[in-house]
């Protein structure tokens, strides 16, 4: 994706995000299986353990349409995820998501995600596992915000407007990849200032 200005995406295709999104988290790695659901490994509730048979050995990649209607308990399931875990698999839940062929049989993943993807969230503890995202990536998660955001009539109201707040509050940046990298340098900046401040 080119162009810069958030404007410029509210035409932009299922295809042409989806391919966009393939290309910049390919080659990401897939986390070991004691990184796969949160608490003890091996994990031992039964909800935990469904979810963690229902991702072992699963590539983000081959996350298709189908896994995700197969088990209702996927529904919920980002809520158990590590978030290791969760940045390895968000481009599969954003490809599913913006599927023409999606439907609201797992319209609660995206409550779950759009948690996630909520800086403020977790007493602020969201944000500096999001910044672990590289630059293009955080680009492509804007652009799935502004997708949902564009199309009130397929996720509903609240769904727009909670994707909108969240451009706002942090993803929107993310459109000039100039002001993102900026903003970037001038956090990990303040990071080493601070951690060389006396305690």
């Amino acid at each position: 994706m080119s162009v810069t200005n958030e404007n410029d995406f509210e035409n932009i295709s299922y295809k042409e995000l989806e391919r966009s999104i393939r290309f910049e988290f390919s080659g990401t790695k897939c986390p070991e299986d004691k990184y796969i659901v949160s608490g003890i490994f091996p994990p031992l509730m039964p909800d935990s353990i469904e979810i963690y048979n229902l991702y072992r050995g699963q590539s983000w990649e081959v996350l298709n349409n189908d896994f995700f209607y197969s088990n209702g308990a996927i529904q919920f399931s980002i809520g158990f995820l590590t978030k290791e875990s969760f940045l390895y698999y968000l481009p599969a839940f954003m490809i599913h998501l913006i599927n023409p062929k999606w439907n609201k049989t797992t319209g609660c993943l995206i409550e779950g995600l759009l948690y996630e993807l909520d800086p403020d969230k977790n007493n602020n503890n969201n944000l500096s596992v999001l910044e672990k995202l590289n630059i293009k990536q955080s680009k492509c998660v804007a652009v799935f915000l502004k997708f949902l955001s564009l199309h009130e009539q397929i996720y509903g109201y609240e769904t727009a407007i909670e994707a909108m707040i969240l451009l706002e509050k942090y993803w929107n940046k993310f459109f000039n990849i100039n002001e993102a990298i900026d903003t970037q340098l001038s956090l990990k900046n303040t990071r080493k200032k601070q951690e060389r401040l006396p305690g």
